[in-house]
């Protein structure tokens, strides 16, 4: 169990995501940890540079691409944008949590020439149209009428 703590805590030479008024989230370099301050190096972003920073305001970094997102050691929203994004990158437009299947597609980008993948259980979709110009500022979502 002690190995597990381990790597679940931030300390020198770890990676994490800090927040960011630009990017939403940047990676940082975790340099010392003092009690309740961390003292994170930030190569890109609004703000880079040294800074001290709350231990509670950081994210560990995982990169990695994962089709369904349940598989992720660290399932926090810097995470599971940051795999949202890679994936969709790579033309990986659908990518699921669990039984959730997640389409991440913004115009004019072209589609993939590819079907979604398969349900894996047997339910009628839900389709919840993201106005794009404030979708992850706000995250406000309208039901279809569909």
């Amino acid at each position: 169990m002690g190995g597990e703590d381990e790597a679940n805590t931030i300390a020198a030479g770890v990676k994490v995501w800090v927040t960011d008024p630009d990017e939403a989230y940047v990676t940082a370099d975790v340099l010392a940890v003092d009690g309740d301050r961390v003292k994170i190096a930030v190569a890109a972003g609004a703000k880079p540079g040294e800074r001290e920073v709350k231990p509670g305001d950081l994210n560990l970094v995982e990169n990695v691409d994962r089709e369904d997102m349940v598989t992720l050691n660290y399932l926090h929203e810097p995470g599971v944008l940051h795999n949202l994004k890679s994936r969709y990158g790579l033309d990986e437009i659908y990518t699921y949590t669990g039984n959730i299947l997640i389409a991440v597609r913004f115009p004019p980008r072209r589609a993939p020439d590819r079907p979604p993948p398969t349900p894996r259980t047997p339910v009628s979709p839900l389709f919840f149209p993201v106005d794009r110009s404030n979708a992850f500022g706000r995250g406000v979502r309208k039901k279809s009428p569909l």
